[in-house]
């Protein structure tokens, strides 16, 4: 299920290598004991690593294992889906960044998207 730039719901195909794992955004991370990290992602998992990973970063997580197969900063440069807000469903690259807005660059136009409403794709 993925959402079009309407904010509908659309079906896409999954690769049969890719049905195991899931795109998942950190939106807290809290530090326990003995150096290991619990990150809390949007869709409410949370795991224990010990890997480092920033609040807003995106992970691809085995979901069978709850393993992190790859991390993807959310950073200048990183290509992202907006998930919420205005420009919905639209996916582009990062020109900007500051602590609450992003500034994105999609086709031909920049649209200016708060950093909650966007989850880094690649």
């Amino acid at each position: 299920i993925n959402l079009t730039t309407g904010g509908k719901f659309g079906l896409e195909e999954v690769k049969e290598s890719e049905v195991s794992s899931k795109l998942c955004k950190v939106v807290n991370k809290i530090i326990l004991n003995k150096g290991q990290i619990q990150l809390n992602f949007l869709d409410g998992r949370n795991i224990l690593t010990k890997e480092k990973i920033n609040t807003g970063d995106s992970v691809i997580l085995e979901v069978k294992n709850k393993k992190i197969e790859k991390v993807i900063p959310l950073r200048e440069g990183a290509i992202v889906f907006v998930m919420a807000g205005k420009h919905i469903g639209k996916s582009g690259k990062i020109k900007h960044m500051d602590k609450k807005t992003a500034e994105i660059s999609v086709e031909k136009e920049i649209l200016n998207v708060k950093i909650k409403n966007i989850i880094a794709n690649k």
